[in-house]
C-alpha cells in the first residue's frame, strides 16, 4: 500500500498527540511491579485501566483472575470467519530498583528529547498503549476494524508468565488465532 493510505491516519494520530501522551502518562504512573507480594491494588489498577481503554473501543471481555496477577482478555468481533489477530503484551513492570539511577523519578514520566523516560515505557506499557491508540485512530479515520481481534495482556511477564502458561496448557482454544503480534520487543526506528 501507498503512504498516501495511511496519511490521514497519521494526521489523525498527529492531532490526537497530547491526548495521547497524556494518557501514556498516565498509565505509566502506575507502579505495577509484579515482584511485590503487596502490589495487588496496582497490578489490579494497571489491568483495569487496559480493560478499560479496550472496552471504550467497544471490545468485549474481562480480567481473568489467577493465582497470580490478573490477565486482560478483550476481543473485538468483525464477524465470525474473519481473521483473528491476536496481540499480546504485559503490564508488569521490573522493579524500580535502584532507584539512586534514575534520572527523574522511575513512576513519573518525564519527556527528554523526544522520548518518554518512565519505568514501563519501553516495556512494555508503551508498546501496549500503542496499539490501542493506533486502533483508536483507525476506527476514527476509517471506520470498522476488519479483523476479530484479541488481547491478551498479562501481568506477570516478568516474573515467569506462570499464570498465562497454565491458561494455554488448559484452555488453548482461547487463544487460537490466524495471526500472533506481540508488542514485548523494541522497535526499530521511530
Amino acid at each position: 500500500m501507498s503512504s498516501k493510505v495511511y496519511e490521514a491516519l497519521f494526521q489523525d494520530i498527529d492531532r490526537h498527540m497530547d491526548e495521547y501522551m497524556g494518557e501514556l502518562c498516565d498509565f505509566l504512573r502506575i507502579p505495577g511491579v509484579s515482584t511485590y507480594p503487596d502490589g495487588r491494588e496496582n497490578m489490579e489498577k494497571a489491568a483495569e485501566w487496559i480493560l478499560e481503554k479496550l472496552r471504550t473501543l467497544g471490545f468485549e471481555g474481562g480480567l481473568r483472575q489467577t493465582e497470580g496477577w490478573p490477565i486482560v482478555m478483550a476481543e473485538h468481533t468483525y464477524r465470525p470467519g474473519a481473521p483473528r489477530l491476536l496481540i499480546y503484551g504485559h503490564y508488569d513492570v521490573q522493579p524500580e530498583m535502584p532507584v539512586e539511577e534514575w534520572i527523574s523519578p522511575p513512576f513519573e514520566p518525564t519527556i527528554r528529547d523526544g522520548a518518554v523516560y518512565a519505568r514501563g515505557a519501553n516495556d512494555d506499557k508503551g508498546q501496549v498503549y500503542t496499539y490501542l491508540k493506533a486502533l483508536e485512530s483507525y476506527r476514527r479515520v476509517y471506520g470498522e476494524i476488519p479483523l476479530n481481534i484479541l488481547f491478551v495482556i498479562e501481568g506477570e511477564e516478568e516474573i515467569g508468565s506462570k499464570s498465562l502458561l497454565r491458561l494455554m496448557r488448559e484452555q488453548p482454544e482461547l487463544m487460537q488465532a490466524d495471526i500472533f503480534l506481540m508488542s514485548d520487543s523494541s522497535m526499530l526506528s521511530k
